[in-house]
């Protein structure tokens, strides 16, 4: 299964977009989307689990430093976010989590696979060494370049679920994604405009990704400036680039000052 997108005159495009009240956009968009309000009044609960729990607390203050930048956070609760830093060092609480994060750090690079899916609905499996040949399915596999990079992405995607200010990405097949053996490569690209940003992310992405991806994901980070017209270039230039269509999600702020881009592109290990 493959994300489903909001087509742009479906999409909540919030008071940036439409000038219009937001009560009465959200109205709208309940009666056409009978699931927007679970996706709206629900709340996610987010483990983030490491060898150790110090580790994971260090990801955690990562991405709340990350996405003060353009939205008010508190040490735990982002919204309807709310964070769990574990280690395998220590009991874990018993509750299933929406989604979990495994950073795959340790010496062996083992996975405790059976632990991480009796405790969550989704599992994440991030690498930062090329993975072995056999991928645990159903769980989403990444491999990254660095800490910081892994930080980034996903704290851009949980705002722009916190706040969607850029059509795209239907947040309802989010859950039930499936990315099969293929393994995820993210790259990132600034600048002062759109074209800018673009060329700068591609001249990051993995080579294996350029021509062969079979699915992605775009964050975008912008400022008020972007324009629908930037918004189907962005998606136009890299698709054409990596060979597949490109969901976008994001979050417009008056704090940005250029253009991020943040591609999670799936394709060959």
């Amino acid at each position: 299964m493959s994300f489903r997108r909001w087509r742009p005159r479906d999409f909540l495009y919030y008071l940036h977009c439409q000038g219009e009240d937001v009560e009465s956009a959200k109205r709208g968009l309940a009666h056409q989307y009978p699931d927007y309000r679970e996706l709206t009044m629900g709340h996610f609960e987010i483990a983030l689990v490491a060898a150790t729990d110090t580790e994971a607390r260090q990801v955690l203050h990562g991405m709340r430093k990350h996405c003060g930048v353009a939205h008010p956070i508190g040490q735990r609760h982002w919204g309807r976010h709310h964070f769990t830093a574990l280690g395998l060092n220590q009991n874990w609480p018993r509750r299933r989590f929406d989604e979990l994060h495994w950073l795959n750090t340790t010496a062996s690079g083992t996975t405790p696979w059976e632990r991480l899916s009796e405790s969550a609905d989704t599992v994440h499996i991030h690498h930062f060494a090329p993975p072995g040949p056999v991928l645990q399915i159903p769980a989403r596999h990444y491999q990254w370049r660095s800490r910081q990079d892994l930080v980034s992405f996903w704290a851009s995607l949980y705002l722009a679920r916190e706040g969607p200010c850029i059509p795209g990405l239907d947040w309802s097949s989010y859950a039930n994604w499936s990315t099969g053996a293929s393994l995820g490569h993210a790259s990132v690209g600034r600048g002062a405009t759109p074209a800018a940003a673009v060329a700068a992310l591609l001249a990051q992405t993995e080579p294996a990704v350029l021509g062969n991806a079979v699915h992605a994901l775009l964050v975008i980070e912008a400022n008020h400036s972007l324009t629908l017209g930037d918004y189907a270039s962005i998606l136009e230039l890299l698709g054409t680039a990596i060979g597949c269509e490109v969901i976008a999600t994001g979050y417009l702020s008056a704090n940005y000052a250029d253009h991020a881009l943040r591609l999670l592109a799936f394709g060959p290990g």
